[in-house]
C-alpha cells in the first residue's frame, strides 16, 4: 500500500468521525473562532516569526508562540513587547514549562508548594494588562516522558496556576491542555478538568502523527468535552521543505486536510525553522516556508482560503473578545 493510499484510508475513517460532529464546530469556549474558522500562528524566535510574516503578505499569522520556564519569569513584559512593538494586536500563545530538576528539587513539586507563585502572578497581571485574547499552555506535552510530568502532580499544579490566574483577575486568558501526539497515549491521566481548562492542545511533528490513532483519539475526545482544538506546535519533522512537491505531499497535504477537515480543530501554529541549526534537532530538516518555492506558492494557496483567520484589525471581535483602546496595526515598519 502506498503512502498516499494510507492517507486516503485513514482521512476517510478520519472524515467519518468528523462527520458525526459536523454540528458541533462551535464549543462556545473562551475565543473559539465562529465554526468553520481557523486561528492562524507561528513561532518560535521574533527572528523566525518575521521572516514567516513576510513571506505571507495578506495573510499574515493572528498568534504567535513564545515560551516562559515558570521558575524564571521576570522578562515576562520585555519578552512580549518584543512582538507587540512591531505587531500591535498580536495573540500570544505561551507555552509555560514547570519540567526539569534543579538544585533545589523538581519544578513541578517546587510550583504545588508555592514557591513559583509571585512569578505567576507578575505574569497574570501582565498578561492581563495586554488587553488582547491570550492563550496559555501550561505544562505543554504534560504526557512526553522527556518532561517527566507526574500526572497527580501536573493536575495539582495546572489547577494552582489557574487560580493565582483568577484571582490576580486575568481573564483575558484561556488555558490549553496540550498533548504530544509521539507520548504517552493516556491522555486521561493528566487532566485538570473541563471547569480548569478551555481549550485542548496538540502538539504534531513527524507524518505519521498527523494520522495516527493516538492524534484521532484525541480529538474525538475533545469532541466528547466540547473543547475546540488548537494545533499548537507543528513542523514537518524529518521531512522540511527542500524536496518542493514531494515534502508539501508527504507532510502538509495531510496536516492541512486534518486541520479542514475536523471542525473541532480551531487553531493551528507552524514552526518556521531550519531545525539543522540547532545540535538536538539536527536532522528534523529546514521547515522555512520562504526557501523553496513550490512549498511557498502551495502555502500562500492554502492561506488564501476563507477558512483561516489571520491578522487584522477586526480579529478580536471574531473570537468574542471586546477591546475598547487597543492599538491597531499592520505589523513592523518597512
Amino acid at each position: 500500500m502506498t503512502v498516499r493510499t494510507k492517507l486516503v484510508a485513514v482521512f476517510g475513517m478520519a472524515a467519518i468521525c468528523a462527520a458525526t460532529s459536523s454540528a458541533l464546530g462551535y464549543f462556545g469556549a473562551k475565543f473559539e473562532p465562529p465554526d468553520s474558522r481557523v486561528l492562524h500562528g507561528a513561532g518560535q524566535s521574533p527572528d523566525a516569526f518575521r521572516r514567516y510574516w513576510d513571506a505571507l503578505p495578506g495573510t499574515q499569522p493572528a498568534v504567535f508562540m513564545i515560551y516562559f520556564g515558570a521558575h524564571k519569569l521576570d522578562s515576562v513584559q520585555k519578552q512580549l513587547d518584543r512582538y507587540f512593538d512591531n505587531y500591535p494586536l498580536l495573540i500570544p500563545q505561551i507555552g509555560l514549562s514547570f519540567a526539569g530538576e534543579g538544585p533545589h528539587g523538581r519544578a513541578q513539586d517546587r510550583l504545588v508548594k508555592g514557591e513559583f507563585d509571585s512569578g505567576l502572578r507578575r505574569m497574570a497581571r501582565a498578561l492581563r494588562d495586554t488587553n488582547r485574547p491570550v492563550f496559555l499552555r501550561p505544562g505543554y506535552e504534560f504526557n512526553g516522558n522527556w518532561n517527566g510530568y507526574d500526572p497527580d502532580v501536573y493536575v495539582e499544579a495546572f489547577k494552582r496556576i489557574h487560580r493565582l490566574f483568577k484571582e490576580e483577575k486575568a481573564d483575558n486568558v484561556a488555558f490549553i491542555w496540550c498533548y504530544a501526539s509521539g507520548g504517552n497515549q493516556y491522555f486521561m491521566r493528566w487532566y485538570p478538568g473541563d471547569e480548569y481548562v478551555d481549550w485542548w492542545g496538540i502538539d504534531i511533528f513527524m507524518p505519521r502523527e498527523i494520522i495516527s490513532r493516538p492524534t484521532l483519539r484525541f480529538l474525538d475526545a475533545a469532541i466528547e468535552h466540547k473543547k475546540p482544538v488548537m494545533i499548537c506546535e507543528s513542523t514537518p519533522r524529518n521531512i522540511g521543505v527542500l524536496d518542493g512537491e514531494k515534502s508539501w505531499r508527504l507532510w502538509f497535504e495531510p496536516y492541512f486536510e486534518l486541520v479542514r477537515s475536523r471542525n473541532e480543530i480551531k487553531g493551528f501554529c507552524y514552526i518556521n525553522w531550519d531545525w539543522a541549526n540547532y545540535e538536538r534537532w539536527s536532522n528534523w530538516g529546514d521547515a522555512r516556508i520562504e526557501v523553496n518555492e513550490e512549498v511557498l506558492e502551495r502555502y500562500r494557496e492554502e492561506m488564501r482560503k476563507p477558512t483561516y483567520i489571520h491578522y487584522y484589525d477586526g480579529m478580536y471581535e471574531e473570537l468574542g473578545y471586546d477591546v475598547k483602546s487597543a492599538s491597531t496595526g499592520t505589523g513592523p515598519d518597512e
